[in-house]
């Protein structure tokens, strides 16, 4: 499989014509290819190899895999300390549950931004894309599983289980709405 290192125009000395594009590729079985060609031909090419990330999305299913293991060890854990049930004061309950939805919009609006990052870079600098990518997936992880801590909080400080039950559900729900989705090159259209 060859993966694209990256995309150089070179000028053609003592020539006054368009520049040649060098496509530089990199296989695992040699250690680099490079490709002399036109700007519409390299930009063919960089498509052609340009592949999903095996390795990345493997990797990224097995952190989320991991974070949903979290989600179900959380709310055991606090089920099993078995703390005594204590009023809350309301601004605890109120104060948590903002500190919740601020994570949840902080989540949104991250994955937005560094999905939107991904894709317009993926033609250009496909390394860059795929830590883009892996940003918005991890940072869409992270602020669903702290819903969940901020349930863990409210439950361990002496709540019910209703207020830190929705919190737990909640999370669960966008842990499974923001799995993590294939990173795909023909998604994206060129400039």
């Amino acid at each position: 499989m060859w993966l694209p290192v990256s995309i150089h125009a070179v000028p053609t000395p003592g020539k006054q014509r368009k520049p040649e594009m060098w496509l530089i590729l990199r296989s695992y079985r040699s250690p680099l290819q490079i490709v002399r060609s036109s700007g519409k031909l390299a930009l063919q090419s960089l498509r052609q190899t340009l592949k999903p990330f095996p390795t990345t999305q493997l990797d990224l299913k097995v952190v989320y895999a991991a974070f949903i293991v979290a989600w179900f060890c959380i709310p055991f854990m606090v089920h099993e300390m078995n703390f005594p049930q204590h009023d809350v004061s309301v601004w605890i309950s109120v104060a948590l549950t903002v500190a919740a939805s601020c994570a949840v919009v902080a989540g949104f609006v991250m994955r937005k931004k560094f999905f939107k990052l991904s894709a317009e870079a993926l033609l250009r600098d496909p390394n860059k894309a795929r830590s883009h990518w892996r940003a918005a997936n991890v940072i869409g992880f992270n602020c669903a599983l702290s819903v969940t801590v901020y349930g863990a909080a409210l439950k361990l400080l002496g709540s019910g289980w209703l207020v830190p039950g929705i919190f737990f559900c909640v999370s669960l729900c966008l842990l499974l709405l923001w799995r993590p989705n294939p990173l795909e090159p023909n998604s994206v259209q060129p400039a």
